[in-house]
């Protein structure tokens, strides 16, 4: 090859090579982990069990059972956050509690205000509350829940995080011509009420997901992803080996919801179950 040729073709190989950085690829979606599906291992050394997580590939947690009286596993918000970031995840949602105090009063309790400043300060975007008190047999009972849920979720907007509701199964029973998971959606304000809708409850609860997309849209921000297993025991199993259909579910709600796999049963061990289900949900986004 002439000099000139070697120069000129080196040239253009060096351009290629110089704008080839510029162009980033697509970003995928995160995947997030409710860390209640490895409560038993964070209880030995939350930290260490954390850097499997993020090995795994997971980029987001989600607060469970972790939080109490201001604290993450006895660490510090700020601590914490700082720790997950080098580990290189982040806890962009928690499961919290409306107390008995805020019901009582339709006010925001101190406790509860400590629990929204850390959700605050650790990185959540979603404040979550993750269950209703099912000793109630009425409507009535429920409706004080129903405004405090709008009190809360206003004082989260001022705090610059989004209040959600996370569904079981006995949310859809039948109480006269309606069903808790309904009046939730009908008596909450939109805009400061949205929902974790869990898969695997709404399919045992023998619910269409799809008909509550369509008839509640923008409610549904946050998945919580487990798989149903082919029988009807009550029985979460990894993403992939059970009977729900999450192709079709998240071509129906987009890419770009927050998608947090949680188990609670497991064919061999936490980890192994949640990074089965990582791998098989990770093929979908």
């Amino acid at each position: 090859m002439e000099r000139r040729t070697f120069i000129k073709n080196s040239t253009y190989l060096l351009a290629g090579l110089a704008v080839e950085p510029l162009i980033s690829p697509m970003k995928k979606t995160p995947i997030g982990l409710q860390l209640w599906s490895i409560r038993k291992d964070m209880k030995t050394d939350p930290l260490k069990v954390l850097r499997k997580v993020a090995e795994i590939g997971y980029q987001e947690v989600e607060g469970g059972e972790s939080y109490a009286n201001g604290k993450f596993y006895s660490i510090s918000p700020k601590q914490f956050k700082i720790e997950l970031k080098s580990i290189g995840l982040s806890m962009t949602s928690g499961h919290y509690s409306i107390d008995e105090a805020s019901l009582k009063t339709l006010t925001v309790s101190d406790s509860l205000k400590l629990a929204v400043e850390s959700a605050k300060i650790v990185g959540n975007d979603y404040f979550i509350q993750p269950y209703v008190d099912v000793s109630k047999r009425n409507l009535e009972d429920y409706k004080r829940l129903f405004e405090a849920m709008n009190v809360v979720g206003e004082y989260c907007k001022q705090n610059n995080l989004q209040f959600a509701y996370h569904n079981h199964e006995f949310e859809f029973q039948r109480i006269g011509e309606t069903t808790i998971y309904e009046q939730i959606l009908e008596s909450t304000e939109p805009s400061l009420v949205k929902m974790q809708m869990d898969l695997y409850w709404v399919h045992f609860a023998k619910q269409n997901p799809f008909y509550w997309f369509d008839k509640y849209p923008n409610r549904f921000e946050l998945f919580h992803m487990k798989d149903l297993a082919n029988s009807d025991k009550r029985e979460t199993i990894e993403i992939g080996d059970g009977s729900i259909d999450f192709t079709s579910i998240i071509q129906k709600v987009g890419k770009k919801k927050k998608f947090i796999v949680e188990l609670e049963d497991y064919k061999t061990t936490p980890l192994l179950g949640v990074e089965k289900s990582y791998n098989n949900l990770r093929k979908l986004l």
